[in-house]
């Protein structure tokens, strides 16, 4: 499984695009993120929230590169009296298309099913 979710730039741009223009975006946009991590966490019915970016790796040519994604996701069962929060962090790549005006987020490759051991 490996998810991708768009955010749009909302102003027209036909330079490229800075690591600091870069960052504002990713900080305003920050529901999009966590939408994209929910998406690894759904079928555990966990939530996902405090969702922070670290530091971006960025390469100014080929308008790609990645950063980490820090946040917190928390499994509540009052049946069962569960209630656990847990910090986690996911690598996440990024590119941007100057013509669509769209910067492209991907998480992590993770596989749904594991080979089986023979």
């Amino acid at each position: 499984m490996e998810e991708k979710i768009e955010i749009v730039f909302a102003e027209k741009t036909n330079d490229f695009i800075n690591a600091d223009k870069l960052k504002e975006t990713l900080k305003q946009h920050l529901e999009k993120i966590e939408q994209l991590l929910l998406a690894y966490h759904y079928a555990q019915k966990e939530r996902v929230f405090n969702v922070e970016t670290g530091e971006l790796e960025f390469n100014d040519d080929k308008q790609t590169g990645f950063f980490p994604a820090y946040y917190k996701t928390n499994i509540f069962n009052g049946c069962a009296d569960l209630d656990f929060t847990e910090k986690k962090e996911m690598r996440i790549l990024f590119s941007i298309d100057k013509s669509r005006r769209v910067i492209i987020l991907t998480g992590e490759n993770i596989p749904e099913r594991y080979p089986d051991e023979l």
